[in-house]
């Protein structure tokens, strides 16, 4: 179930926790990772510490090391850069009180271009920073802990609204139609979705089919992290996961 996969970053202001964005865990030649969008650990870097939530639990980190993408083909500019993505060991700690109760993304969960065929729809899963913020802050109010909500948003393959772009590929990435009203809960039932910043980092998958009831428990692939929702066209952006493959057989040994 890849929806264990996918992990929240936050920041501590005073007494309220504070969301920077969502994370995924992957699997890479033999290391143990979390993936995410460049400019989230960005937004993390020079912090006392900094926050992760996963498998229902808070963890601390002391720091954050992180490897991110280039920028020198973009003049040192992160909004301008196509690829917009990260990766940091995942901390022992973690390993250790999570063991059992999350899942990494591997290769042979991802899309390729036999089961894509087969992808009947897409879902985006990750912590909305709004609606997480809100929580935050009513849970320091009332003195409560605060436990922060995730959220799989429905969408469809919107290639043809949004390339040709300046910026992103298709070869390289995924553009996926953003509503806040077409989204179904577990039980088929239509909900109205937060707004989805803060989700840069989390998961796109692709769903070959739909169990209603079955709390997610159906067979999917991972396609691609999530980096920016693209207003301009209504549309979520994610790096595939074949190029995140790429670079990190690239660069993960800095790690």
């Amino acid at each position: 179930m890849l929806r264990k996969s996918v992990v929240m970053f936050m920041l501590k202001k005073g007494d309220v926790y504070d969301p920077i964005g969502s994370g995924t865990f992957f699997f890479h030649d033999g290391k143990l990772l979390i993936v995410s969008a460049a400019h989230v650990f960005e937004d993390l870097e020079g912090e006392e510490a900094a926050y992760l939530y996963a498998a229902n639990k808070v963890f601390k980190l002391p720091y954050i090391k992180a490897l991110v993408s280039n920028t020198s083909a973009t003049q040192g500019s992160r909004s301008k850069d196509p690829f917009d993505i990260g990766a940091m060991v995942v901390p022992d700690e973690v390993l250790d009180e999570c063991n059992g109760e999350i899942n990494f993304i591997q290769r042979d969960l991802i899309e390729t271009p036999a089961n894509s065929q087969r992808i009947k729809f897409y879902q985006l899963i990750g912590y909305p920073g709004p609606k997480n913020t809100q929580l935050a802050k009513k849970a320091a109010r009332l003195n409560r802990m605060f436990i922060p909500e995730g959220f799989v948003y429905s969408t469809y393959d919107t290639s043809a609204k949004v390339f040709p772009h300046h910026r992103f590929l298709p070869e390289y990435h995924v553009a996926l139609e953003f509503s806040k009203t077409g989204n179904f809960n577990d039980d088929n039932l239509p909900l109205q979705a937060p707004d989805p910043d803060g989700m840069s980092g989390g998961l796109i998958q692709g769903c070959f089919d739909y169990i209603p009831h079955s709390n997610g428990f159906y067979p999917t692939c991972a396609v691609a992290i999530l980096i920016e929702l693209e207003r301009k066209a209504g549309s979520f952006i994610g790096v595939r996961m074949n190029a995140v493959h790429e670079w990190l057989d690239l660069h993960a040994a800095k790690l």
